[in-house]
């Protein structure tokens, strides 16, 4: 077997194999009580398939960054960060709101000994198009107890949603890191930096300040900025 063919054998070796995300779908069901819930996932690729560090969230370990594999966790409302560790520890911090949906990505780029993961927000559009072909691989894993894959049969019937509760504040991709820079700026918020409107790569976001001011900031691919104090 060539050099080439021992690489994509072992690539496929390291692949999720699970139920497919677009046959369970409809089958998933809502997160519970006041939760919101993330989802993780990476897209299949040889590139770098041998390597998957753990996910953690909060420095709490619930799963594995799997080529093709997608699994997610229900979680209560509050701010979380996201960390995967090669030769190095990539980041990703964000708010969740009860009933809301975060899709995290784990992406893979090349270091100067090997390989490195790291997490990415992405709005739900892009997940639930390149999540349609991953396969589900089980409950979040728990280093201590590996629990087996959930079949598909046995996730309760509803449906996937990635809607705010009516009455809960929604957060976006960047409202954490607003939130910082808000409070650098004298502008510390209880409630932290509400997402007013997603359009893609463009983010609006309200920051109301304890002492009565209000912030609003406005984002692109990721660039912010703060306006209206």
């Amino acid at each position: 077997m060539t050099i080439v063919g021992v690489l994509f054998s072992l690539a496929l070796v390291g692949c999720a194999s699970g139920p497919k995300f677009h046959d369970v779908q409809s089958a998933i069901s809502q997160p519970q009580g006041d939760k919101g819930r993330i989802y993780f996932y990476r897209e299949r690729s040889p590139v770098g398939a041998i390597i998957q560090p753990d996910i953690r969230v909060n420095n709490e370990i619930v799963g594995v960054s799997k080529p093709g594999g997608y699994f997610f966790i229900d979680r209560v409302p509050g701010k979380y960060e996201v960390t995967t560790s090669t030769e190095v520890t990539r980041a990703v911090d964000f708010r969740l709101a009860a009933g809301q949906t975060i899709y995290v990505k784990t992406e893979v780029s090349m270091g100067f000994l090997v390989g490195r993961i790291s997490p990415l927000i992405v709005t739900s559009a892009t997940a639930l198009s390149e999540l349609a072909d991953m396969s589900y691989i089980g409950t979040p894993i728990n280093k201590q107890v590996a629990k087996k894959p959930i079949p598909a049969g046995d996730i309760n019937a509803n449906t996937v949603t990635d809607k705010p509760k009516s009455g809960q504040i929604v957060f976006g991709s960047q409202s954490y890191e607003l939130e910082k820079a808000a409070a650098k700026e004298g502008c510390i918020s209880s409630r932290g930096a509400e997402l007013l409107r997603d359009e893609g790569p463009v983010e609006r976001y309200k920051i109301a300040c304890d002492g009565g001011k209000t912030v609003y900031a406005y984002c692109e691919f990721r660039q912010c900025r703060l306006s209206q104090w």
